[in-house]
């Protein structure tokens, strides 16, 4: 766990975080993320990498995307709603996890994550600040085991539930960034 004073510090820096509620899971938390704001489509894309200090080789990422969302005219807190034509979607890769699942996740392709979406998966997330070019918003749902490759399936008695997901990200708008950076990041 996070002290309290080296917590202040983590909800001042740049972060994406959450904590599952079954199977013994604990969190998932990491610094330094990144964020990407395309104001034309109206998309962010936050993303947080973590490599295992203790199990060398495994690999854990957070990401969330929303879409159709005008950052610049929204009032907050805003719940993205999936009756408008707003959308989210949060995947959350774990290389362990996903090597449990051999017959359905390819090793060499790594095809599966994690995912829940606004509008099938019900997952819940709000926008609660935009301010000097920062977002921070609160997440919670159900996050099911899916083939993002070639091999596309939902195995729902995969899955993972988020109690306690939270991010502050400093937004990089897309105009500024080159194009060779941006295509790096739409990987």
């Amino acid at each position: 766990m996070i002290s309290e004073n080296d917590q202040k510090e983590f909800n001042e820096q740049t972060h994406i975080g959450l904590q599952f509620s079954r199977n013994g899971d604990c969190c998932f938390e990491t610094r330094d993320c990144e964020g990407l704001w395309d104001r034309s489509k109206q998309s962010i894309f936050l993303s947080g990498l973590l490599i295992r200090k203790d199990s060398i080789g495994t690999i854990e990422q957070l990401n969330i995307s929303i879409n159709g969302i005008d950052l610049k005219n929204t009032s907050f807190p805003h719940i993205i709603n999936a009756e408008l034509d707003e959308s989210a979607m949060v995947g959350w890769y774990n290389e362990a996890e996903v090597k449990r699942e051999k017959f359905l996740c390819s090793e060499s392709d790594n095809s599966c994550e994690f995912q829940g979406n606004v509008k099938r998966d019900k997952i819940k997330l709000v926008l609660t600040k935009f301010q000097n070019n920062v977002l921070e918003g609160r997440f919670e749902g159900r996050i099911f085991l899916k083939g993002t490759g070639n091999v596309r399936f939902v195995k729902t008695s995969e899955y993972k539930d988020i109690v306690d997901g939270s991010f502050r990200i400093n937004l990089d708008d897309a105009s500024k960034i080159s194009e060779k950076s941006l295509v790096a990041e739409k990987r």
